[in-house]
């Protein structure tokens, strides 16, 4: 891949109002990367790096806060906290997933654990499939964060206005009524994987990987309440293994990519009801290999959808563009990239597309051309044992 320089686009007029935006907007970022601290990886929790947009440039800040498997990380809508899930792999009884929320010092960057709460991802007495809180996100007004647990629970956890997490305010644990099948590399059964909430944060869609079912809740954040929607959730294609994912901008479609058949769905959203209008597949017709999809974005203005594949041997990244009227996708091409890229993030500038490549041990920012939606690498390269989920919050 060339390398490549931001281009701003061209018959612009600069007006006070523009001129005042680009004032307030942050001219750097911290960067923080989440990690797996599980042997045989040398990481121990969140690392940051100062992110400069203009230079593609990433400037090492080292560990910011210890943590067993840190592994993904969501910052507070006002960039004041961060969260992580704490993923404990040991395989005893005697375990206890938790969610951490640290305050971010906005001077230096720093991480400061302000607590740490059970992610209510145990699994019962009989179940043979431990927990693993594979996601934690935060609804769009920062006032409920979200775990999702590989045992088949969501759990919601009302954020304090320091920054910490209350206790669990919403359970909900999938249950397996013996119309799961089986899924490669999975234990049979309920494993929920991510979710997200709609712009308007009246409904949040849950992935359940193992039950091949979107779940639909409806959400009051003043209220701090949730339940389950008047249907509560959608069946897809039996065996495909929903993982992440992601709401239009404008609040109309919903894309969620699918691990296990490596295809991304698109829903048109019904008065908040998914309704299936497209299946495409996230790796070329003539690919043999490896099928495992791993995380989804969609850009700032909704123009385009970006799918991680990961693969032992050719991994890549399927860039598709919107059609904002309709949802429908069309590919635009694949990227390919060093190592499994595990985790997307795009970058609050809207210029770069951040993969952390398991593989390679490399969080990579690859520019993204905002006329074609194309990818290609940059300067922004760091290096980190196992990484995770990427996360960004204004930097002085």
């Amino acid at each position: 891949m060339r390398t490549s320089k931001l281009v701003i686009a061209a018959g612009l007029i600069a007006t006070p109002l523009m001129a005042s935006a680009a004032k307030a907007a942050p001219s750097t970022y911290y960067m923080y990367v989440g990690s797996h601290s599980d042997a045989p990886s040398t990481s121990r929790g969140i690392y940051a790096w100062r992110f400069d947009p203009a230079s593609a440039t990433l400037t090492p800040l080292g560990l910011q806060a210890r943590g067993s498997n840190l592994y993904h990380i969501w910052a507070a809508p006002n960039g004041k906290a961060l969260y992580g899930g704490n993923w404990q792999f040991d395989e005893n009884a005697s375990y206890t997933d938790t969610l951490s929320a640290f305050d971010v010092d906005s001077q230096t960057g720093a991480l400061r654990l302000l607590n740490m709460v059970n992610s209510k991802g145990l699994p019962t007495r009989d179940d043979h499939l431990r927990g693993g809180t594979d996601q934690v996100v935060l609804d769009p007004s920062g006032r409920i964060a979200v775990a999702c647990n590989a045992v088949g629970t969501v759990a919601a956890f009302p954020v304090e206005a320091d920054g910490h997490l209350g206790q669990a305010f919403f359970v909900d644990r999938h249950v397996n009524d013996g119309s799961a099948v089986p899924h490669q590399g999975h234990a049979t059964g309920p494993m929920i994987h991510g979710a997200i909430f709609s712009p308007d944060n009246k409904f949040m869609y849950v992935a359940d990987l193992g039950l091949d079912r979107i779940y639909v809740y409806r959400v009051n954040s003043s209220k701090r309440t949730i339940e389950a929607f008047s249907t509560p959730f959608i069946q897809v294609d039996k065996g495909f293994g929903p993982r992440r994912l992601q709401v239009s901008p404008n609040g109309k479609f919903l894309y969620v990519d699918h691990e296990q058949a490596a295809v991304v769905k698109a829903f048109r959203l019904d008065g908040g009801l998914p309704v299936e209008i497209q299946s495409v597949p996230t790796l070329p017709a003539d690919w043999t290999g490896m099928k495992s999809d791993s995380e989804i974005q969609i850009d700032h203005t909704g123009r385009y959808l970006y799918v991680g594949n990961r693969a032992m041997k050719g991994s890549t990244i399927a860039a598709y563009r919107v059609d904002q009227s309709t949802g429908m996708l069309t590919l635009i091409d694949y990227t390919p990239v060093e190592g499994a890229p595990s985790n997307l993030t795009i970058d609050p500038t809207n210029h770069f597309l951040f993969s952390s490549n398991e593989g390679s041990g490399t969080v990579v920012g690859l520019a993204i051309d905002p006329a074609t939606g194309k990818l290609s690498s940059s300067n922004a390269v760091a290096s980190l044992n196992s990484p995770g989920a990427v996360r960004f919050v204004p930097a002085p």
